[in-house]
């Protein structure tokens, strides 16, 4: 179950007002900030990592293709080989697998691409 949690406070990572995802507990996501939180552990993301998150997170549970990822990635229509987002999605996993100890969330499905779900 992932709960969105609007936080207008600041704190020590940024003033912005964002968007943060408790997931199950497991970690939270602050989108604005490119930042996952775990156990006292700070993870930054680059902007294409949060945002390939965040692409995830609100579809989770769904098979995602790789071209639904690259459109909903980049609205300026440029044109990406599919393979690209495995690129991406590979240093996502591999980001998300030091704080969740391995634990695999971003699934490959063989032929349609990617699908987002917790542990």
């Amino acid at each position: 179950m992932i709960n969105e949690i609007n936080n207008t406070s600041v704190n020590k990572y940024s003033p912005l007002i964002t968007n943060q995802f408790s997931l199950n507990r497991v970690f939270v996501f602050h989108e604005g900030r490119g930042v996952i939180e775990k156990d006292n552990q700070v993870l930054f993301l680059t902007s294409l990592e949060r945002n390939l998150l965040a692409i995830f997170i609100r579809s989770a549970g769904f098979i995602l293709s790789r071209r639904q990822i690259i459109d909903r990635l980049y609205d300026d229509g440029r044109e990406l080989f599919e393979r690209t987002i495995d690129s991406h999605v590979k240093k996502l996993r591999q980001k998300i697998a030091i704080l969740l100890k391995g634990q695999k969330v971003i699934h490959s499905i063989y032929g349609a691409g990617y699908r987002f779900e917790w542990p």
